[in-house]
Formats: structure tokens, C-alpha cells, sequence
């Protein structure tokens, strides 16, 4: 799932469609390092972090509703809240278009209890966020 804003920042590109029309069979979380404060390496003041989990399943909503809570951030919160403070709420998005739940109470677990594993992020804000990113 992916919500791209034009150049304009007017109209969505969603491609919510696409993953309803082609689903994944497998969704796969890396977890063992990731960067925290940003999205990648273009942001100011990210530091790496080594949360080490790996989460998987046949849904992609549900496999990032999990990822985000791992995060510690709400994925059913809306736009502009954390961790959605630069952009819409694509968990969000998708659960409304049916190809899966961003609803924690919805998604069964295997393995290791989810408040075991929490590794709190901290999300950029605005003012950090480059220029011309995808959001």
C-alpha cells in the first residue's frame, strides 16, 4: 500500500486497487535494525536502532497494523497525528477498502505477545521531513 502526493500535493495516487487486485501471499517485516526519527537516510538526526523482531503473515495490512504497533504508534490514528504527522493514514485507507484490518483486535498473533516486543520510535516532525519527499 502506498499514498503518493503529486507534485501539486492536490491529488492522491492511490494504489490501495492494486493491492486488493493482486494481494500478497506473504508479508514480511525486517525488524533486527531499522533507522528511528525519519524514514531513511535523507533525514537529519536518524539513528539506527536494533529492535530485533521479524513480523510476518498473509496480509500486508494486517503484517504493518502489527509493524506499527511494534512502533509504538496507533494504526488506526489519522492524519495529523503521529505516526502520521507528514501523511494520511495508508493502514487506514486500505482496512476501508477491505484487503485486510488495521484494527489490532482483528489481527491473531503467533509467537511472542505483541506488548513484549514494543520498541517505541520516535517519528519526525514536519520541520525535519526533506523537502520533496513522497509525502
Amino acid at each position: 500500500m502506498c499514498i503518493i502526493l503529486t507534485k501539486e500535493r492536490k491529488s492522491l495516487i492511490i494504489y490501495v486497487d492494486i493491492a486488493s487486485a493482486f494481494p500478497v501471499d506473504f508479508a514480511f517485516i525486517d525488524g533486527v535494525s531499522a533507522i528511528d526519527k525519519g524514514e531513511g537516510p535523507w533525514v537529519e538526526n536518524i539513528s539506527y536502532v536494533t529492535p530485533g523482531v521479524l513480523v510476518a503473515g498473509d496480509n500486508a495490512v494486517a503484517v504493518d497494523s502489527k509493524g506499527t504497533a511494534i512502533m509504538g504508534f496507533d494504526p488506526e490514528a489519522s492524519y495529523p497525528n503521529q505516526p502520521f504527522v507528514n501523511c494520511y493514514n495508508h493502514l487506514r485507507l486500505a482496512s476501508n477498502y477491505n484487503p485486510g484490518s488495521n484494527n489490532l483486535q482483528d489481527i491473531a498473533v503467533f509467537g511472542e505477545n505483541l506488548t513484549d516486543v514494543i520498541f517505541p520510535y520516535e517519528p519526525p516532525d514536519q520541520k525535519r521531513a526533506m523537502a520533496g519527499s513522497y509525502y
